[in-house]
């Protein structure tokens, strides 16, 4: 009823990680990847507080103490080629085979509908070769590679604030006055993002409808010479998402401007702190080393950065739910006229 009013129930999150659960183990090893490439910054950014610390030392000691820290680097590069590769690999195999099986699920679908269905403009063959090549794709935004990103960078988070506070807690505490603006500009960037993409989509569905038909029936479209007409009909259909696109990009200019002016705010603030606690005595509550204000600040500046990358996620995040919802919408129709069902007054012998 909902569907037919034009309205399309949203989908919970449970439902689309329900059909991706044949693949529970690679999306495990994945998500395993990912916790360990979340381990690599907050480590990074203490192995280059305690090179820094040795190049405060005398010139004879720095190459001898740079040396473990130089295998340790080499060590961390190999770990994260491995935590990189074991992701890539499970999480897209994983989205692959989601996207395979919506698309068996939705043409099942399809050939289950009674003839009233396919009389609507939005069930034509275009909509639905459309559908079928887009919305089934865009679903493993939310259960694929995107999300092992999401685990990576809340762990690194994480851990980034766990050492902020061991090395400084005064210092992250001035820091962490910055967490809500942050937090802000990813709303503000999320908002826009998904205030656009339903009609944006529902308008390419449309196009993607008038260029499959025009060229399918190409010899009649030419016998007849209204290629002009399709033309300006595609043409009409794709200037709407032009305009609303032209009406984003501000609004995203603006958040993301927004929140990089923070972030160097925030290197304002790190340094001036950590400038006073530097100079503060041995003993007073205030006192810092060069090197630990450092950590803080490289552990910090991670976690911006992952906070950044985060509010990257709500794009494909909200593309998923929308082609997720008409998806899901699709599969649970029941026909006026089930071709599949078995049930009802079955004929006699026909042979007598």
């Amino acid at each position: 009823k909902e569907e037919e009013d034009g309205v399309i129930p949203e989908v919970s999150l449970l439902r689309i990680i329900k059909a991706n659960s044949k693949e529970w183990w690679l999306i495990a090893l994945g998500l395993l990847g990912s916790v360990i490439l979340g381990f690599i910054y907050p480590v990074f950014a203490l192995i280059f507080g305690e090179i820094l610390d040795i190049f405060a030392r005398p010139p004879s000691e720095i190459l001898s103490g740079l040396h473990p820290w130089a295998g340790l680097f080499l060590g961390i590069g190999v770990v994260v080629g491995l935590g990189a590769f074991i992701r890539s690999l499970c999480l897209g195999i994983a989205g692959e085979n989601l996207t395979a099986r919506l698309r068996t699920w939705s043409f099942r679908t399809f050939l289950r509908q009674d003839m009233s269905w396919f009389d609507k403009e939005e069930n034509s063959a275009g909509a639905l070769t459309t559908k079928l090549s887009t919305d089934a794709s865009l679903v493993q935004g939310a259960t694929g590679s995107r999300l092992g990103t999401l685990v990576e960078i809340s762990v690194a988070m994480l851990l980034s604030l766990i050492i902020s506070f061991v090395y400084s807690w005064m210092l992250t505490l001035v820091l962490a006055g910055f967490i809500p603006v942050f937090m802000l500009a990813g709303f503000l960037q999320f908002r826009a993002n998904a205030e656009s993409i339903k009609s944006s989509t529902d308008s390419s569905t449309v196009a993607g409808k008038i260029v499959i038909e025009s060229l399918v029936n190409i010899r009649t479209v030419t016998s007849l010479g209204i290629q002009s007409n399709f033309f300006q009909s595609y043409t009409n259909e794709i200037r709407g998402p032009y305009k609303r696109a032209l009406i984003k990009s501000p609004v995203l200019g603006a958040a993301y401007g927004f929140s990089q002016g923070v972030l160097y705010l925030g290197y304002v603030v790190t340094f001036g702190f950590g400038a006073y606690q530097v100079t503060r005595q041995p003993g007073d509550i205030a006192h810092s080393t060069f090197s630990n204000i450092f950590v803080v600040f490289t552990a910090v500046i991670f976690g911006a950065l992952g906070a950044g990358q985060a509010s990257s996620f709500a794009p494909d995040y909200a593309k998923a739910k929308q082609s997720a919802n008409r998806i899901f919408a699709l599969l649970d129709r029941e026909p006026a006229i089930d071709g599949y069902s078995e049930d009802g007054l079955k004929p006699g012998d026909l042979s007598t």
